[in-house]
């Protein structure tokens, strides 16, 4: 299974496939933030943040960030749709 669903999606998936994504997905997220901090710290190879291929990998993984954000509210929200 992906990490990357959609709302439609989501609603076709059973309970234990959506606790299965939000673990993928906070995974996924766990690794972007520890990126982010690599990158931030200069610790990533390229270690000039004003290379702009730096700041592309900066702006990638906060895209991605906001992409998983997204994701794990869907997630969720199914959830709590499916069990107020």
């Amino acid at each position: 299974m992906s990490c990357v669903l959609g709302v439609a999606v989501s609603l076709h998936l059973s309970d234990d496939d959506l606790w299965l994504a939000i673990v993928q997905n906070t995974n996924a997220v766990s690794a972007l933030i520890e990126r982010q901090a690599d990158l931030e710290a200069g610790n990533g190879a390229i270690k000039d943040p004003d290379n702009p291929a730096h700041r592309m990998l900066v702006q990638d993984n906060r895209l991605k960030l906001d992409r998983f954000a997204r994701e794990y509210a869907d997630y969720t929200a199914e959830l709590r749709r499916r069990y107020p």
